[in-house]
């Protein structure tokens, strides 16, 4: 056997005895969740004949306080142009101009380009820039598949925004 062969299975074995030792006393009973996997980072979760281990990291807290200056920035999955045409790009300035007036955010520059965004933003509340970019970019999803009938079918956006302070950068 190859030895990257022997190493995967090695390696699947000690999965499946970790498995057997921490699912064997609940085997016993009904099903049970021990933990939570969006709670805690990790959960146990077992039934009368499965057992299954998730362990996922926590996303650590993004730096997103009231008053703070921060460059903000999205990019279509793939880098796929997500402004297609001149009236996408009115559109989403549209959707920035709603978001706007539902949250406490001031927009002090924007750039639009075909597969991408950046934004200049300062909150005037701890957290709200997570709640106006959650609301821009899932505001801007639903109406791109819309528009585009592409619902269904992947992501608009690449992965969740990205921020930096723009205070912390030195020049």
């Amino acid at each position: 056997m190859p030895k990257a062969a022997k190493e995967r299975t090695v390696f699947l074995f000690a999965v499946i005895a970790s498995l057997v030792l921490f699912c064997a006393p609940a085997m016993a009973s009904s099903t049970h969740v021990l933990g939570s996997a969006t709670e805690k980072g990790s959960g146990l979760f077992v039934s009368d004949r499965t057992c299954v281990i998730v362990s996922c990291m926590p996303r650590s807290p993004r730096a997103d306080e009231a008053g703070g200056l921060y460059h903000a920035l999205n990019r279509g999955n793939l880098r796929a142009e997500i402004f297609k045409k001149e009236g996408d790009f009115i559109a989403f300035e549209s959707i920035l101009a709603e978001a706007l007036e539902i949250h406490q955010v001031e927009l002090y520059s924007y750039v639009l380009m075909p597969n991408h965004y950046h934004l200049v933003l300062r909150p005037l509340l701890d957290g709200e820039m997570s709640r106006f970019m959650a609301w821009v970019g899932g505001t801007h999803t639903m109406r791109y598949h819309a528009h585009y009938h592409t619902g269904g079918t992947g992501h608009v956006y690449q992965q969740r925004y990205k921020s930096s302070s723009l205070r912390s950068r030195s020049r």
